[in-house]
């Protein structure tokens, strides 16, 4: 049940050409994005100080491209086919005039010169032979392939809050819970705090009995992107301190247990907006109480060995 908290970081895109995302781009932009590096690292008379910042806009992208020297050019881009023209208009470097060669008259030395000796080499072909100063002119050298661009990734965060309905071993309850994440390409982790603060027992009169849980856990997921819809499943070992209070001859007996819970879960998140909500479900189950009953007093019920719950809550991640 843990939040993953999605573009709260700009990602980089690939190192070269230097290009960023931020924000979360609709659905029409995903191929049109994917081919950035490709098509611009093709581009041949791109400046190779500029650097590249895509912002989703709503529906649009905004292209942000700033120079050597400071300067910055911006465009609103509507439409995914337009994307590659904006970004070579505003990259591509202005053509160097070739400069005309002017004609001119063989020095009469040049003239007087006579043509070079042709001599036959051991292979069976011809060669000119030079002498004095005028030799052949160094090979080309073979220049060096333009490595592959290397897209890398930061991890981003998310923050969560959401109220959870829960039931389990003869008890029901209401859960307000926090959770904190970080997200690794598609594998998230987080820490999450759940504090049952209503819980009853159903043997129990609400009248003479309490009872209430603060539960902290450690959670890896992973995520599967279903389209406007993300779904998060995992797995959560944590950590339960729970408290009964009951009444005895009108003095109050408070007793309390700790125990460790095994707790798979799933979320699934709606829309990629900062703010989105989510439906979470969850299960967990205490190793210690599989096969039998503990109970902090004799007089009180039993603790329970398992829980289940439906949560709803709100997702905030940064643009």
């Amino acid at each position: 049940m843990w939040p993953s908290l999605a573009w709260m970081l700009a990602i980089t895109i690939c190192a070269e050409p230097d290009v960023t995302m931020e924000g979360q781009p609709g659905d029409k932009w995903r191929d049109a994005v994917a081919v950035v590096c490709a098509d611009l690292g093709a581009l041949k008379d791109r400046d190779p100080t500029a650097t590249v910042r895509l912002v989703a806009a709503g529906d649009d992208l905004v292209v942000e491209v700033t120079l050597a020297d400071g300067r910055t050019a911006l465009r609103r881009v509507r439409e995914p086919l337009a994307l590659r023209r904006v970004l070579e208009a505003l990259l591509s470097l202005p053509p160097t005039p070739t400069p005309t060669p002017t004609p001119t008259q063989p020095a009469p030395a040049d003239l007087a010169k006579p043509p070079p000796e042709v001599h036959e080499n051991e292979s069976g072909s011809t060669a000119p032979v030079l002498s004095g100063d005028r030799q052949p002119p160094p090979p080309p050298v073979a220049e060096r392939p333009t490595p592959p661009p290397v897209a890398r990734t930061t991890p981003t965060a998310e923050l969560s809050v959401s109220t959870a309905g829960r039931a389990g071993g003869g008890a029901w309850s209401v859960a307000p819970t926090a959770e904190a994440s970080l997200l690794f390409g598609h594998w998230q982790l987080g820490l999450s705090a759940r504090w049952d603060v209503v819980q009853h027992m159903n043997a129990r009169r609400a009248e003479d009995f309490e009872m209430e849980s603060l539960a902290v856990g450690l959670a890896v997921a992973r995520r599967i992107d279903l389209g406007r819809v993300d779904l998060d499943v995992g797995f959560s070992p944590r950590l339960v301190v729970e408290t009964q209070s009951h009444e005895i001859d009108d003095d109050d007996e408070t007793e309390s247990a700790t125990d460790v819970r095994a707790a798979a879960f799933g979320r699934f998140s709606f829309g990629r907006g900062a703010l989105r909500p989510f439906l979470a479900v969850d299960a967990e189950l205490s190793p210690a109480r599989v096969r039998r009953k503990i109970h902090l007093a004799p007089e009180l019920p039993p603790l329970p060995p398992w829980s289940a719950g439906l949560a709803l809550g709100l997702t905030w991640s940064s643009p």
